[in-house]
């Protein structure tokens, strides 16, 4: 009876332990941090550079640290012949997305673009349900309703103005739509080329196009200062290369369904970071709003499917090692 009891009380613990390990994920929870405090350090570098330019920036630093890991990896670095023409549209997509948030960010609070970007995952299902066939629930339909009420009431914390802030934060729920895009129009290719391959393709596609508009309006709008060269490093090399390949491991390690769950505390990381470090203010509108977005999505996700990624098509073995 005493055995049985202490393994009783040994269970516990263990199955704790087993189910934050099923949950956590250093790699995802590195990269997440690193995003979610790319809106503040958005905001110091756009001090400097013009969004053109900070943005060619930021894809020139991605596009080096992802080669540098494929080399690494002693991988290929083009993707296959069918998935080219989808992997250049893809990085047209990634310059546009990009680019609007970096316009965004002149206007709107990285408080508030924290809490809009978390809407992401209601488009995605939208798009998932319209055009891939996924069946949505009652409770995610009802999740998606409780969501946009959350951004509305993030969105009322300013009347609009083409100039103002809620400018800014319409831009930013722009960018939720072409995310979601990015993100359905890369599954086949990712399927069949590997994730790194895409990414790094698709980025240089988007590398060319951002600092050809650089070239046209001009890469900055001041003197760069040390703080801004730092915040434009910080987002190159970190925000658009390591956190994508710290994703790419995870997702190729342990799947969609339980990485895409710790998003959730990317806007709380964004909300400490501004309200700690850049002195933003943590508005009602805010504190009220922004935990009704990640609540919507909490139910849209209890109640729409696991997104299921295309089988691949005749996987290459270079490809291949990639998404093992």
């Amino acid at each position: 009876m005493a055995a049985s009891e202490s393994e009783a009380a040994g269970e516990a613990p263990d199955g704790l332990v087993a189910r934050l390990a099923d949950f956590f994920s250093w790699k995802v929870l590195l990269a997440v941090v690193f995003w979610g405090i790319s809106f503040p350090f958005t905001r110091a570098a756009l001090v400097a550079f013009h969004p053109n330019g900070l943005i060619a920036v930021r894809m020139g630093l991605g596009v080096a640290v992802l080669a540098l890991f494929t080399v690494v990896r002693r991988e290929r670095w083009l993707v296959e012949p069918r998935d080219r023409g989808r992997s250049a549209l893809l990085g047209a997509i990634l310059a546009a997305h990009l680019l609007i948030q970096a316009f965004a960010m002149t206007h709107a609070k990285s408080i508030s673009s924290g809490w809009i970007i978390a809407f992401n995952p209601v488009v995605l299902a939208l798009g998932g349900a319209l055009f891939l066939g996924e069946r949505i629930r009652a409770l995610g339909w009802f999740g998606m309703a409780v969501a946009s009420v959350g951004v509305g009431i993030v969105a009322l914390a300013h009347p609009f103005e083409p100039n103002g802030a809620s400018f800014g934060e319409f831009l930013i729920f722009v960018s939720c739509f072409t995310w979601p895009l990015f993100t359905v129009l890369a599954a086949q290719p990712t399927a069949s080329s590997g994730s790194l391959r895409v990414t790094l393709f698709a980025m240089t596609v988007a590398g060319v196009l951002n600092t050809a508009a650089a070239c046209a309006t001009g890469w900055t709008v001041a003197s760069p200062t040390t703080s801004a060269w730092l915040a434009a490093l910080f987002l190159g090399v970190f925000c658009n290369g390591v956190s994508f390949v710290l994703w790419m491991q995870a997702l190729d390690e342990e799947g969609s369904a339980k990485i895409s769950a710790m998003l959730y505390f990317q806007p709380f990381v964004t909300m400490f970071w501004a309200a700690s470090f850049d002195g933003e203010t943590i508005t009602s509108h805010a504190l009220v709003g922004g935990p009704t977005v990640i609540l919507g999505v909490w139910f849209l996700r209890r109640g729409s499917p696991k997104h299921v990624r295309p089988e691949a098509r005749s996987v290459s073995p270079s490809s291949a090692s990639v998404e093992a």
